[in-house]
């Protein structure tokens, strides 16, 4: 995968610190939108993420990654926590932008070989299943 930006910069925020500026009360929300680069490549700290938002009570979590959901399940027999993360999203928006499949972009895509993935409907019937 192609980094547009550099591993060793950026300041290092508790998932704690975090989940409460994305939850501020002052800004009304029903959810939160974790995108990237992409935020599988740090599975603890997502995870961390994750729980911490579901302990403050957010309602909604959509998570995009350029891996397919059946690449990041085969992430999650070495990575358990990647597997933990696909457990408790709403939505998983996946696959790699493309750009020559722009033109197909739905609402929440870039590109038209992105899934909209509900996670919560594709963990009870067992498949996936696409958000409508």
């Amino acid at each position: 995968m192609t980094q547009l930006h550099s591993e060793d910069k950026g300041e290092l925020v508790s998932a704690t610190r975090l989940a409460a500026e994305l939850l501020d009360p002052k800004y009304e929300r029903d959810g939160v939108s974790i995108l990237g680069g992409e935020p599988f490549a740090q599975p603890d700290g997502l995870l961390a993420l994750v729980r911490e938002l579901r302990s403050k009570h957010c309602l909604h979590i959509l998570c995009y990654s350029g891996y397919t959901l059946e690449i990041l399940r085969e992430k999650a027999i070495k990575h358990p926590a990647i597997g933990e993360v696909l457990d408790d999203i709403d939505i998983l928006i996946d696959g790699a932008y493309v750009e020559s499949e722009a033109f197909g972009a739905g609402l929440w895509t870039g590109s038209g070989n992105q899934r909209v993935i509900d996670m919560k409907e594709t963990r009870r019937n067992n498949k996936i299943v696409l958000y409508t």
